[in-house]
C-alpha cells in the first residue's frame, strides 16, 4: 500500500485512511491562557479538526484522545459489555471512567479549554506539559510530567525484539 501523505502519522499500515489513528510522540510546554485554554501541538491539530477530542482524568494528569480513537474505544467497550466479559465491578469502573471524561472542541487556532474542574483538581493555572504517549496526549503540570530518560529508553529499545532496528 502506498504512503498516504506527510500528514499521515501512521503511514502505510494496511488500514483504510478513515481508520488511521495518530501515534503521538514528543514533549511540549504550553502556557494556559486566562480562559483556561491550551494549544494542541501543531503537528497533531489535524487529528482534532473534524472530530472532538476526549479529555479524561488519569492518575494526576489528563489524557486527551482524538475522536477516532475514542470511537474505537467505545465500540470495543460496548462489544466487551455485550459479550459479558466483565463483572459488575468492571462495569462500575467503566461508568466511573466515562463520568471523568469531557468532550472538548479544538478551535481554529488549535486550542481547547481545560474544564475548570480538571484545572482545579490538578492545580493547573499557568503552564502544562503535553507528552505524546502513543495513543493519547498526556497533559499535566510540568512537575508531574513523565520524565524522559534517554539512556533508559535506548536500553529498553535494545532489549525489545524490534528495538535493534530503531537504535542501530
Amino acid at each position: 500500500m502506498e504512503q498516504k501523505g506527510e500528514d499521515d502519522l501512521i503511514g502505510s499500515s494496511g488500514v483504510e485512511p478513515s481508520e488511521h489513528l495518530a501515534s503521538y510522540t514528543g514533549t511540549f510546554e504550553y502556557g494556559v491562557d486566562k480562559a483556561g485554554r491550551i494549544s494542541i501541538p501543531p503537528v497533531y491539530r489535524e487529528h482534532f479538526k473534524d472530530l472532538p477530542g476526549y479529555l479524561t482524568l488519569r492518575h494526576g494528569r489528563m489524557a486527551l484522545c482524538d475522536g477516532r480513537r475514542w470511537k474505537r474505544f467505545l465500540e470495543r467497550s460496548v462489544e466487551w459489555t455485550r459479550n459479558g466479559d466483565g463483572s459488575a465491578g468492571d462495569r462500575g469502573a467503566f461508568d466511573a471512567y466515562l463520568a471523568l471524561t469531557q468532550e472538548v472542541r479544538v478551535d481554529s487556532q488549535g486550542r481547547f479549554q481545560i474544564p475548570p474542574r480538571f484545572r482545579e483538581h490538578l492545580g493547573i493555572d499557568k503552564a502544562v506539559t503535553v507528552v505524546g504517549l502513543h495513543d493519547h496526549l498526556s497533559i499535566s503540570v510540568p512537575e508531574v510530567a513523565p520524565a524522559a530518560d534517554l539512556d533508559a529508553a535506548v536500553t529498553l529499545l535494545e532489549e525489545l525484539p524490534f528495538g535493534r532496528f530503531l537504535v542501530s
